[in-house]
């Protein structure tokens, strides 16, 4: 059974310098009821959700842009091949926004696309699938999974599991009660306050990690890695680019150090390096 929420539909004209088309807006909201799993599907365009206490329905603000055409020739597009959609199922709510299979990418142009604000009840679990834009979420209390294509993603204030998946672009997570794991093709990953354990795959890029309460596991292809102030156990396997390790209350393995530099300070455990690294293990004081 689907239940569909409340939705306000406006058309306006955008001018720039450069390019004419047209902004819809379109405002829905659905009540939760006992439901406990939201699902967000979005091909195009920034996602922003936000968590709160005390909200007891699904609100989202969705604007779609349609560049290079008239307003006849938007609202021909935007009702015969944009789906986006709020429904209630049985046990989910998803929100789908999307372009169906008989759209050909000469009809839209490079800039059309759907950028979507969210506000939901903390109490849900949130699964999200991106194909491109970014992605910013903060306050869900009850895990959040991702599987982005590509565009920065950025996390905050979360309880429970976090799950990334990401093709590429920046990740930036903070203040997470409980696990973290990100799998990330290129871009930067950036991680502070995580109070569970840890765990990073990352192809390329920066990876810079502070204060986890639990256990780190880091394998990275290239790039420099960062490392401070874990109270766990520090496993890495890199491939090429500087690792930097300090203010670690347990072991640190090195299972694996390519190329690049290799710094180690302010270990109370032990510090276990591979054969080719143990005479050139360095013990500094080093803060970054």
């Amino acid at each position: 059974m689907k239940r569909l929420g409340f939705a306000i539909i406006i058309f306006s004209l955008l001018s720039t310098s450069s390019l004419l088309g047209y902004e819809l807006q379109k405002m829905m909201k659905v009540r939760v009821g006992d439901t406990e799993q939201f699902f967000i599907h979005s091909e195009a365009g920034d996602l922003t959700v936000s968590a709160e206490a005390g909200l007891e329905e699904i609100q989202v603000k969705a604007k779609v842009v349609i560049s290079k055409v008239n307003r006849e020739k938007a609202e021909q597009i935007f009702n015969d091949h944009i789906v986006l959609t709020l429904e209630k199922h049985s046990d989910r709510i998803e929100l789908i926004s999307k372009y169906d299979n008989s759209i050909s990418g000469s009809i839209f142009g490079s800039s059309a696309y759907t950028d979507l604000e969210v506000r939901m009840p903390e109490s849900l679990s949130l699964k999200v699938d991106d194909g491109s834009g970014d992605i910013t979420i903060s306050g869900p209390k009850n895990g959040v999974q991702i599987d982005d294509g590509s565009g920065d993603v950025n996390i905050s204030s979360v309880d429970g599991k976090i799950k990334i998946d990401d093709g590429s672009g920046d990740i930036n997570v903070k203040d997470v009660v409980g696990d973290l794991d990100i799998s990330d093709g290129s871009g930067d990953v950036n991680t502070k306050e995580i109070s569970g354990n840890l765990s990073v795959r990352d192809g390329s890029g920066d990876v810079l990690i502070a204060a986890v309460r639990g256990d780190v596991n880091l394998s990275d292809g290239s790039g420099d890695l960062r490392v401070r102030e874990i109270q766990g156990n520090v496993n890495v396997e890199d491939g090429s680019g500087d690792v930097r390790i300090t203010k670690v209350e347990k072991i640190v393995n090195i299972v694996d150090d390519g190329s690049g530099d290799l710094h180690i300070s302010e270990v109370q455990g032990t510090v276990n390096l591979p054969n080719d690294k143990k005479e050139e293990k360095e013990t500094e004081r080093e803060v970054f």
